[in-house]
């Protein structure tokens, strides 16, 4: 900013300097332009009236009070000085005596022709050149110019006050900018630096999640509502974080209080988050799992000829839709456990219907599923083996096999109508026998020889 305003004085000084200059030289030039004619007009007119007026040797040194002035002379065409407002000049060659005097103005052509004039020379003088007529005039005709009045002005005495003044004026002009700049810079710098590094330092110090910090700006411009603004977000922006924190705590206790194993993956297939349950029967833990590609922690196969199935989280990811797995699923977990799982998987999509991830929900069923299989192997072996009948606590019958059914003569729903004591076994005086079919709490089991009486009447003998 200093540079910038000497620099701009400078400039400023310099233009101001050639301008006012241009001016004075201007006056000059005209000032002295008419002065020339007059002295031409006098001279010429004391010599046409006669002896007493010619006399006008005082007439130039009236001019030696003139600042500036050098020479004022009249020269014959000989270049011999015949009067001047020094008198040592008096009589000298005006080529010699007079510095920067051109002697072509004496020419006879030239006197004759020109008028006179003023003019500016490169060394700062200003120099005049006028014919004059010093002879009288014979019969009424005018002579040609005999003559040359000559003007030598030096104008550094007409600069210098105006350097002085412009320097002065620059001064007070550089004085006057430089406060200003300077009072300028201390109200920037209070009420625009210092405000903008406050923000600036609030801004790098916080934290999402850390209190807010006011910035110590006062009053209600434009970068104390920007403080306030910043303030304002800050305060909003831990309002989410702990509102996205709240959600996420809740989410989290949502999937731990799920009994189903719950996988969420991501658009790519990598998981997200896991439950216990899941962690329990997978045997990868939380932090083991995170950003794993799920098909390394959930990887289901067929029990029956051990051939792969498709991930049922990827199948929704590829399909947007829900997803079930087939029957007979397993999974092997970390620390080789086999589990007979059931499995669900849909995608999850977000507030613009896009698929964001996928939620694959499983549980265990290797209980129900070993209880499944024996049931139906028993009842393979209930309905392939010997005569059976089997009764509730009161002892009736509510189930019966075709063999026995065969072996009875006795329809089905003849022989639902029955029960074991009286109506079936005869024989009740077995040992053991009575006991065993109103279930006695030490009697389990009962082997032995008894017998039926088959629907037709005959007595049927049984082991």
């Amino acid at each position: 900013s200093l540079a910038m305003l000497v620099f701009v004085t400078l400039v400023w000084g310099t233009i101001d300097y050639h301008d006012r200059r241009a001016q004075v030289e201007a006056r000059a030039l005209d000032g002295w332009h008419r002065s020339m004619l007059r002295i031409q007009n006098l001279l010429e007119t004391g010599v046409q009236g006669g002896p007493e007026t010619a006399r006008m040797d005082g007439l130039f040194t009236l001019f030696n009070d003139t600042p500036g002035l050098r020479y004022l002379a009249t020269i014959e065409t000989s270049a011999r000085i015949i009067s001047a407002n020094r008198r040592g000049l008096l009589g000298q060659s005006a080529q010699t005596a007079l510095p920067g005097f051109d002697l072509q103005a004496l020419r006879t052509d030239r006197l004759a022709t020109q008028t006179g004039s003023v003019r500016l020379d490169p060394d700062g003088h200003i120099r005049g050149y006028y014919p004059l007529t010093l002879a009288r005039l014979a019969a009424a005709v005018r002579p040609p110019p005999d003559a040359l009045l000559y003007l030598d002005f030096d104008t550094a005495g007409l600069l210098a006050p105006l350097q002085h003044q412009l320097l002065r004026q620059t001064g007070i002009f550089a004085l006057v900018t430089f406060t200003g700049l300077l009072g300028a810079m201390l109200l920037a710098q209070r009420y625009v630096s210092r405000p903008i590094a406050a923000i600036t330092r609030a801004v790098r110090e916080f934290h999402p999640g850390s209190p807010v910090i006011p910035v110590p700006i006062t009053g209600r411009g434009p970068l104390n509502r920007l403080a306030k603004a910043f303030e304002k977000g800050a305060r909003s922006l831990n309002d989410s974080i702990v509102e996205i924190e709240r959600r996420e705590n809740r989410l989290a206790s949502i999937l731990e209080s799920i009994g189903d194993a719950v996988i969420i993956v991501d658009t790519r297939g990598c998981i997200e988050r896991l439950n216990a349950a899941a962690a329990s029967l997978t045997g990868w833990s939380r932090e083991a799992s995170q950003g794993r590609a799920v098909t390394e922690i959930f990887a289901p196969f067929n029990v029956l000829d051990h051939s792969d199935l498709p991930n049922p989280a990827l199948e929704a990811l590829a399909q947007g839709s829900l997803v079930r797995l087939a029957n007979h699923a397993a999974i092997i977990s970390r620390d080789e456990r086999q589990h007979q799982i059931a499995a669900t998987a849909a995608p999850i999509r977000g507030p613009d219907t896009r698929i964001e991830g996928a939620v694959l929900v499983f549980q265990d069923v290797s209980e129900a599923y070993a209880l499944r299989e024996a049931q139906r192997i028993a009842a393979v072996a209930f309905d392939t083996g010997g005569p059976q009948l089997v009764a509730d606590k009161l002892g009736r019958i509510i189930r019966v096999n075709q063999a026995a059914l065969d072996m009875g003569g006795y329809s089905r729903q003849e022989m639902l109508q029955f029960r074991l004591i009286g109506d079936i076994f005869i024989g009740q005086e077995s040992p053991g026998l009575r006991d065993f079919l109103t279930g006695k709490p030490d009697v389990n089991a009962w082997s032995g020889p008894t017998w039926w009486r088959h629907k037709n009447g005959e007595q049927i003998n049984l082991w």
